[in-house]
């Protein structure tokens, strides 16, 4: 959380970065924080010390229970290996689109499979952070 006087001067400072190129670029107002030089009082510095907490907040959605998504997803069990002629099917699942999501059987190296857009939000959707959420 920060104080009035420093979400101003901050604001300020993102105000004058936005359109000449960046924060270390020419400022095109004097922007006066709370910092002094104490050796030399008339030299202006910039900068503001705000002293606050960081929160951060994880939370996780069952995306089925929750009906984000209205694709229908099945799951495969496939082996390591076909039992018949010993050829490695894991390989061949990936290739063809498939994941791993979870552990069937470990003793037997039997795994749940399905489309990567059933295991990875970021194929079905984007990573691009909502316009809303806090930088």
């Amino acid at each position: 959380a920060l104080d009035r006087e420093a979400y101003i001067y901050w604001e300020n400072i993102r105000n004058n970065s936005v359109g000449t190129g960046g924060l270390f670029g020419p400022q095109p107002s004097e922007l006066r924080g709370n910092v002094e030089n104490v050796t030399y009082p008339d030299e202006m510095v910039i900068g503001y010390i705000n002293v606050s907490t960081a929160t951060e907040k994880r939370i996780f959605i069952d995306w089925g229970e929750e009906d984000l998504f209205t694709m229908e997803c099945e799951w495969q069990v496939i082996p390591e290996n076909d039992p018949i002629t010993d050829k490695a099917l894991w390989p061949q699942a990936w290739f063809e689109g498939l994941r791993p999501v979870t552990y069937y059987e470990r003793e037997t190296n039997k795994v749940y499979w399905a489309l990567e857009k059933c295991t990875d939000c970021r194929v079905y959707s984007n990573s691009t952070r909502p316009d809303f959420w806090p930088r």
